[in-house]
């Protein structure tokens, strides 16, 4: 996950530049790419414009096992510029 998240704010900076662009969809499908194929097992959702709109949720994490239980984390993307904002 530290790689992915190096090279996601080097992509971050690029999108930066005059005529680039690298914006929150963006970040988020690369991010569930990297993640789906590095992390053996994993299975990934994510949730388009209307679910999104009514749930808040880019994607969700479900974390755990039938035997335990189940925990849902309703991820929403935001991108930091460069003002920190």
């Amino acid at each position: 996950m530290d790689t992915a998240a190096i090279d996601t704010w080097g992509r971050i900076e690029f999108g930066r530049l005059p005529g680039r662009r690298f914006d929150e969809t963006s970040v988020t499908d690369n991010l569930l790419f990297t993640l789906q194929n590095q992390v053996p097992g994993l299975l990934t959702y994510q949730s388009n414009q209307v679910q999104e709109r009514d749930s808040g949720a880019d994607w969700e994490w479900w974390i755990g096992d039938d035997q335990a239980g189940w925990i849902c984390l309703r991820i929403q993307a935001k991108r930091v510029y460069e003002d920190n904002t």
